[in-house]
């Protein structure tokens, strides 16, 4: 993840953890990184405590 993400979301209150070895959306099919760039985030908000 991209460090400046994980400080803004932390600054703001939440909990970030890294993702699993496959969930890791590193191909270049992945959705989020079919832009311009070839790379993006994706993130998921989860309303429960756990």
């Amino acid at each position: 993840m991209c460090p400046l993400f994980r400080i803004e979301l932390q600054n703001r209150g939440f909990t970030v953890k890294d993702c699993e070895e496959k969930y890791r959306g590193e191909r270049a099919t992945n959705i989020c990184n079919r832009g311009r760039t070839g790379k993006g985030v994706q993130y998921h908000l989860m309303t429960s405590p756990w």
